[in-house]
């Protein structure tokens, strides 16, 4: 974990009210960063080969070994189901990771491409579901780290955020759980496109 990395509590952080909220809500559009990744249950092999599907590979190591090198392991990006705004204080961010297949032309250009976007990089320490294995910050916390380095002033200028949050320093959920704070480390990612 880098030393010069600060996770911001997110119960330090100043509360906003219900209009304000909805106005940072208004402007998010949630992404998911998905490359392909394997899972093991009692010596089981299965691997995620597109989001949501699987294939089973038994207890065959070297069969599940071979197919996994064959993947294309690039990044790719998909625009997910937003949360109602009644939620989004008691709800896992991403809704179970809903891809969305109805999106405009600004859209399809940032799942294509990035470069174009301001990028923000948010560190939290982020609330869990009842249990220190779920990693689900929810996207009140979100949007609290959003507001902390965007003014509520600032978002008129703004046409929208792409924000995706993942466990930090790594996709493994020991790592990232800080059991002194008890909170999940986590990166919020976001590709801010100004008017």
């Amino acid at each position: 974990m880098s030393s010069d990395i600060v996770y911001t509590h997110i119960d330090a952080l100043s509360s906003l009210s219900s209009d304000e909220l909805k106005k940072y809500y208004d402007k998010i559009k949630p992404f998911r960063i998905w490359v392909p990744q394997w899972l093991s249950v009692g010596g089981n092999m299965s691997v995620e080969i597109s989001p949501g599907e699987w294939k089973k590979f038994g207890s065959n190591y070297d069969e599940y070994k071979e197919f996994f090198e064959t993947l294309n392991h690039d990044e790719k990006f998909y625009l997910v189901q937003k949360i109602p705004f009644d939620c989004i204080g008691d709800s896992y961010l991403y809704n179970n990771w809903r891809i969305i297949d109805e999106f405009d032309e600004e859209d399809q250009i940032f799942v294509q491409n990035r470069e174009r976007y301001q990028l923000l990089q948010l560190f939290g320490l982020h609330t869990y579901g009842g249990y220190h294995g779920f990693f689900r910050p929810d996207l009140k916390e979100v949007i609290h780290l959003i507001h902390k380095q965007i003014p509520i002033q600032e978002l008129e200028m703004i046409d929208r955020i792409y924000v995706t949050t993942q466990m930090h320093p790594s996709e493994k959920i020991y790592e990232c759980y800080d059991s002194k704070a008890d909170r999940h480390r986590a990166c919020t990612t976001c590709y801010i496109l100004k008017q």
